[in-house]
């Protein structure tokens, strides 16, 4: 396996540790190895989708970059060793994602896969795994994890060349869920509002074409763990296919979405936040100013001011994300002025609040977890100052003042609360139900949207209604129905989920074999 060298590459053979001063025993990379890792996880080889198996199969591969070459296994220990010792850094600014890693984390965790799990949910947690790779066929996203299931032919799926992505798509979220005894599935379905192709899909299949970033599953928690609450106390999900464009679920209605606040989108959704040309062309003027003479010198101070203008601007973004955070808070401390929650105390409110951020994640106990929310509540202070003093409404003088302020307020965190426990946030927007529950929301969730509680539901279901059939918007948090005691199984009922935008016509031809692709 050979990463495409590049003539701008650093040295990749530098010494990657250092030792800070005396009275710090602890080991930091040196800005030239952070430079020389960058480069070596970066490469366009760690986002090939082929190149799982290209690792996975092999007993000794290797990889080479130039002339050098190393061991996967080495390199991966390696790199896995300084992700463990905090060695490279994985967040901005408290809760802006710097992770250059996941495509490597993915990659190196694929000899980790428990080939002892059912064939459907083997292929899941690949699809899942590898969803961001890139792939020239969009139909290799699936093709190319087969090899890697264990009694992948109780699937039902092999290759074929004159099938089309959407309908392969369709026939694997059908042959999955149907030997699936809970609804994960459902938590990738949120592609299928993204791409072209996804708009092609029903609601309930996923489009494995789309690479950008998506909200976190809610089937895993915070940390990345298998959630171990669910809504439906642990019942098997039940779903038929009476027709290719319908899933017929189990389950009842229990709430409705009341109000909502503003989404958190991820800054780098856009694909532009400090990676477009645009800005590498005006910062590039930084680093090569002309000193051969007084107008080259005004050409440089020119081009310089606008580098940091457009640097600035999109630095000062994170401020428009901490403003999301202070109506989040504004949306948990009011309560329910119709609903029951009006009894509740301040603090009663704060509390609910920081466990719908972290989606009810403590790993080190409440306590611990509570402190960390404190901390991380307490650097936006200043923010919350400038806010209630209306200097928000002044936008030139309130973006600059806000980010300085927050980022002295953090200098001397160690920020964990946000970084690592509010993995669900992003492209999510907070709400409250008509009976007074706080919750996590899709960022396309509307008011009057219904919250349903299904069979084999890991997480309560938000549905919206379009003429006879419902459409599947995504998978919530609600703070207070995640432990099972409100689900009834009694009341029960078939909830038919079909196309996005009903009475539109199939995109695609299915062949008939599919249709017996169903639940028994």
């Amino acid at each position: 396996m050979d990463l495409e060298s590049s003539p701008t590459k650093p040295n990749t053979s530098v010494n990657i540790y250092r030792p800070k001063k005396s009275h710090d025993t602890e080991m930091r990379l040196t800005e030239a190895a952070n430079e020389a890792v960058d480069f070596l996880v970066l490469q366009h080889w760690f986002e090939r989708v082929w190149v799982i198996q290209d690792i996975a199969l092999p007993d000794d591969a290797c990889i080479m970059c130039g002339p050098r070459e190393i061991e996967w296994k080495t390199f991966a220990s390696r790199i896995e060793n300084g992700l463990r010792r905090g060695l490279f850094q994985t967040s901005m600014f408290g809760f802006v994602d710097a992770d250059n890693f996941h495509n490597f984390r993915a990659v190196a965790s694929i000899h980790a896969r428990d080939t002892s799990r059912p064939p459907a949910q083997q292929l899941l947690d690949l699809l899942i795994q590898f969803r961001i790779r890139d792939a020239t066929d969009p139909r290799d996203k699936v093709f190319s994890l087969l090899g890697l299931v264990s009694d992948v032919e109780e699937l039902g799926l092999t290759p074929d060349c004159r099938a089309s992505a959407a309908s392969l798509y369709c026939k694997t979220a059908i042959s999955i869920l149907s030997r699936s005894t809970c609804l994960d599935l459902f938590g990738l379905a949120v592609t299928s509002s993204k791409s072209d192709l996804g708009q092609s899909l029903p609601s309930w299949v996923a489009d494995w074409s789309f690479t950008k970033s998506i909200p976190k599953p809610f089937m895993l928690d915070a940390r990345g763990e298998p959630r171990l609450t669910s809504t439906s106390w642990n019942t098997t999900a039940s779903i038929k296919f009476p027709d290719m464009d319908t899933a017929v679920i189990s389950g009842h209605f229990v709430d409705t979405i009341a109000s909502v606040s503003d989404p958190l989108i991820d800054l780098h959704d856009d694909g532009n936040w400090f990676v477009d040309d645009d800005f590498f062309a005006k910062t590039e003027q930084l680093e090569n100013p002309e000193h051969t003479s007084l107008r080259g010198i005004y050409r440089t101070v020119r081009n310089s001011a606008g580098a940091v203008k457009f640097t600035l601007g999109e630095i000062f973004r994170v401020v428009d994300q901490i403003e999301v955070f202070l109506r989040w808070e504004n949306l948990a401390q009011a309560g329910d002025k119709n609903g029951p929650t009006t009894t509740r105390t301040r603090e009663e409110h704060m509390a609910i609040y920081w466990q719908t951020l972290c989606t009810g994640t403590m790993p080190d106990g409440y306590d611990t977890t509570e402190e960390l929310f404190r901390a991380w509540y307490n650097s936006l202070a200043s923010v919350r100052r400038l806010t209630k003093m209306r200097v928000n409404t002044v936008r030139r003088l309130f973006r600059p003042l806000a980010f300085m302020g927050y980022m002295i307020s953090t200098l001397k965190l160690n920020e964990k609360f946000a970084s690592e426990l509010m993995t669900h946030a992003n492209q999510r927007r907070m709400a409250r139900t008509k009976k007074g529950y706080l919750c996590f929301i899709p960022a396309k969730s509307e008011a009057g949207d219904s919250v349903a509680l299904c069979k084999g539901g890991r997480v309560p279901l938000i549905l919206r209604k379009e003429d006879l059939h419902w459409k599947l918007v995504g998978e919530s948090y609600i703070h207070g129905l995640m432990d099972g005691k409100a689900f009834r199984e009694d009341a029960c009922a078939y909830i038919s989920i079909q196309w996005k935008a009903c009475g539109e016509g199939r995109a695609f031809e299915f062949t008939p074999s599919l249709c017996s692709l169903r639940h028994q």
